[in-house]
């Protein structure tokens, strides 16, 4: 299957509505606020009263691997949000019939950058042509992540 690497604001915008709904639903947020800032883009807190900041990645299509950022920008060197998030918690959604799919994911971001990070050069990385400047994924395969990356939170439920 072909990825589809730009774009990818454009995507994550258009999905924030169902986005939204599915992390109230599947963490069952009391108080959920879209803050869009470097570093994550939601926090919330759970029913039992945990807080947690939430990155979120969104494609439109179900997938066998997951695309983390390292280079956010080539021309400045900004790095990606696998080294700038202090998000708890990657919901990394991909959309299926414009719903959420039972494949999407819900990953502990520390866990990720700890694996992640001994094994950057293991994956093959692609470049996205942005206006002026390209950004840097490497390609996982979701199989290869880890069990400990998975996040664990009571009562989640993927629907």
């Amino acid at each position: 299957m072909s990825h589809h690497f730009n774009d990818s604001l454009v995507i994550e915008a258009k999905y924030q509505c169902i986005a939204e709904r599915y992390m109230d639903q599947a963490f069952g947020f009391s108080r959920l606020t879209c803050v869009n800032k470097k570093g994550h883009d939601y926090e919330g807190y759970t029913l039992d009263g945990t807080h947690l900041f939430l990155e979120i990645k969104v494609r439109e299509t179900v997938y066998s691997d997951i695309l983390i950022e390292t280079i956010s920008n080539d021309i400045t060197e900004a790095p990606g949000w696998i080294i700038y998030s202090d998000a708890d918690v990657l919901v990394y959604l991909f959309i299926e019939n414009q719903k959420v799919s039972t494949r999407s994911l819900i990953l502990n971001m520390q866990e990720l950058k700890d694996w992640f990070r001994p094994r950057f050069n293991d994956y093959p990385q692609k470049y996205a042509q942005n206006p002026g400047y390209k950004t840097v994924f490497h390609i996982v395969p979701i199989n290869e992540l880890p069990e400990r990356v998975f996040y664990q939170i009571s009562g989640i439920k993927l629907e």
